[in-house]
């Protein structure tokens, strides 16, 4: 996600600024879709463990 910012940042001196600010956002936006991914399967184990755990007692 850093480097993705960085790229938007120094779009102003590139050749093609609108190339690659596409590129870098879209970057962006999978880190953004990847870390709500894993923050759901982390949930999604701690009640899995909560539910094993609860079974065990």
């Amino acid at each position: 996600m850093n480097k993705a910012s960085a790229e938007i940042a120094q779009v102003a001196t590139s050749e093609d600024p609108a190339a690659d600010l596409t590129s870098s956002a879209v970057s962006l936006l999978e880190s953004k879709l990847q870390v709500e991914a894993n923050a759901k399967v982390l949930k999604t184990a701690s009640d899995t463990m909560g539910s094993i755990i609860d079974i065990k007692v």
